[in-house]
């Protein structure tokens, strides 16, 4: 018989979070930091922004398991802000990870003059992992914007 931390320490070692149960978390005090500081966005607004987010951090694991990398960008900048908010928040942040993903969650930068440009094969991958993976409904809320503008 194994013990709830046996159990987590084994999902944690093999890293296969269920992004349904990564969904279950929440934060409220990133939440209300958040919309503190930004006043135009609702609460729940910011609860679907930081589910968002979620579902993204768990996407980026995956895809770095098959040696992916993923990148926020344009319509997704949103999420960087809610993702720096969350991070302020250190000890929630750091046992997030821990618990969910088995190590720090590392929000890594590119050094400015030197930030990749996404090739138009590389947005159709990550597009169709986004929707293969979080669904239609998360791309919509993501790249709506983005879809019309260019259209």
């Amino acid at each position: 018989m194994l013990l709830k931390n046996q159990v987590l320490r084994k999902h944690v070692v093999d890293n296969k979070i269920a992004l349904s149960d990564l969904l279950l978390y929440q934060n409220k005090a990133v939440v209300t930091y958040f919309c503190y500081h930004r006043p135009e966005f609702t609460v729940q607004e910011v609860n679907e922004l930081f589910t968002d987010l979620l579902s993204w951090m768990w996407l980026n694991d995956q895809r770095a398991k098959l040696g992916k990398k993923t990148y926020l960008f344009g319509p997704l900048l949103l999420l960087d802000d809610l993702w720096h908010a969350f991070i302020l928040h250190t000890r929630d942040y750091v046992d997030f990870s821990m618990h969910y993903f088995g190590a720090y969650f590392h929000h890594d930068i590119e050094p400015v003059g030197f930030e990749h440009i996404i090739e138009e094969d590389e947005l159709t991958d990550y597009l169709q992992d986004c929707f293969t993976y979080l669904g239609a409904e998360w791309v919509s809320r993501r790249f709506e914007k983005a879809f019309v503008e260019t259209s």
